[in-house]
């Protein structure tokens, strides 16, 4: 007679051995996780491919670019081989016409190809445009503001120190960085920046004090019109020299 008892103990023991077993194989399969190259190019830039990967031994990776104008055929490939997980780039030597392209990515054994391809092949389209390179327009905000500037509140040597401004711009503008003196608010200097995008401009200053000398300044940071002049926005940023 069989034993029900000891057979109902066994099932749920084989089938986490089961599903271990699975689980382990899951996390363990060669994959290709990202793959991506530039969304757009210009007819002198060279593709960037960047990959990660997870694989279990040395692999070899296969590339290749179709021309989607022209019935899909192959215009380039490369190959490489991966030793171990991880992310990597390169560049691929390939000469593409203005038009759209797919690029194709799969992996297999060590010394083998497409027919024992290991896993899911993986694309990405990309886009020539009939222009040497392809600039990125810029993200422009929607008001003009000085963020933040960014200074001590107190100098007493002449090391060196950052200026930081950190502005959001509407259209290209010009930033003017005053440096006033507070007696008279007199103007000590004055910098001029052309802005084409919002970000932030950094200044090594130093010898303040041998300079300027002690006393009480600020810098004022003016977001203007590039063709009139008028001030937009403007901030600005007390701080003190001292003669230690």
């Amino acid at each position: 007679m069989l034993n029900t008892k000891y057979i109902t103990s066994i099932i749920p023991l084989l089938v986490g051995l089961v599903l271990l077993s699975f689980n382990s194989y899951a996390e363990n399969e060669d994959e290709i996780l990202e793959f991506s190259v530039q969304e757009i190019l210009g007819t002198e830039e060279k593709p960037t491919v960047r990959i990660k990967l997870n694989i279990e031994k040395t692999r070899e990776l296969f590339v290749a670019v179709q021309d989607l104008n022209n019935k899909m055929q192959r215009v380039g490939s490369t190959q490489k081989r991966i030793k171990k997980s991880g992310s990597y780039h390169f560049n691929m030597d390939v000469d593409l016409k203005p038009g759209k392209y797919r690029f194709n990515a799969y992996i297999a054994p060590r010394g083998k190809g497409w027919n024992e391809k290991i896993g899911k092949p993986v694309n990405f389209n990309v886009t020539v445009v009939d222009k040497p390179k392809y600039i990125t327009p810029p993200q422009f905000s929607t008001a003009d503001k000085v963020k933040q500037i960014t200074w001590p509140k107190s100098i007493i040597d002449d090391t060196e120190q950052v200026l930081t401004i950190k502005y959001d711009i509407t259209q290209p503008r010009i930033l003017l960085l005053k440096l006033l003196n507070k007696k008279g608010w007199k103007e000590e200097a004055v910098l001029k920046f052309a802005l084409k995008e919002p970000g932030q401009q950094s200044l090594p200053i130093s010898s303040m004090l041998s300079d300027f000398g002690a006393g009480d300044y600020a810098w004022a940071a003016l977001i203007t019109d590039t063709e009139t002049g008028e001030t937009i926005t403007k901030q600005g940023k007390p701080f003190t020299i001292e003669k230690q």
